[in-house]
């Protein structure tokens, strides 16, 4: 593992106190749409005192603030959380200006090649970290469940959603379920009304 200055890695920080509901008398935009969810939770936690540090490959802050940057890497956890148990590939573009980032997962046995590939700067070749895949694992559960957590404060019209209902108590295991009221994961829509 490189050195901890540089190496990659993630953490939420949620509110530290209690904080008022931001979004619980304001209908949904979307509530079928994760990308959209997503979007919202990260605009309701920007407006307390959470924070999400983001940084590796030689920077250890990218400097990402909660209401759009974060939304970027929360987007594509399901994604992440898929191929680390699959040990397939993984790539996550983080998209914020200023951020301009692609990240490439690449697990293999019980490692993961970490790529970096900077858009700001083209020119440079990308930049490799190893890691052990039980520690990223164990990084994006940490993630889930803050976030979920602080969301059924923050903004619990969201938090009663799938899959943020789920990852409270730490599950992340339907990825296939990105949408929907909470305890309808696997059940027909004619089950589910």
């Amino acid at each position: 593992m490189t050195d901890a200055r540089r190496s990659f890695g993630f953490s939420f920080v949620p509110p530290s106190g209690p904080v008022r509901k931001t979004w619980e008398d304001k209908p949904l935009e979307d509530p079928e749409d994760y990308v959209c969810l997503v979007m919202t939770a990260c605009s309701a936690l920007a407006k307390t005192d959470a924070r999400f540090r983001i940084g590796g490959f030689g920077t250890q802050d990218w400097g990402f603030d909660i209401g759009y940057d974060m939304s970027s890497f929360v987007e594509e956890l399901p994604e992440l959380v898929e191929g680390l148990r699959s040990g397939t590939p993984v790539e996550i573009y983080l998209y914020p200006q200023g951020v301009d980032r692609t990240l490439v997962f690449e697990p293999a046995g019980g490692e993961v090649v970490v790529k970096c590939f900077d858009h700001r700067n083209p020119n440079s070749p990308p930049k490799e970290e190893m890691h052990r895949r039980k520690d990223l694992e164990a990084m994006v559960a940490e993630l889930a469940v803050e976030f979920a957590r602080s969301l059924e404060t923050v903004a619990p019209a969201v938090f009663r959603l799938e899959p943020f209902c789920r990852w409270k108590d730490g599950d992340t295991s339907d990825t296939d379920q990105l949408s929907g009221p909470c305890g309808t994961a696997g059940r027909s829509e004619q089950e589910t009304g």
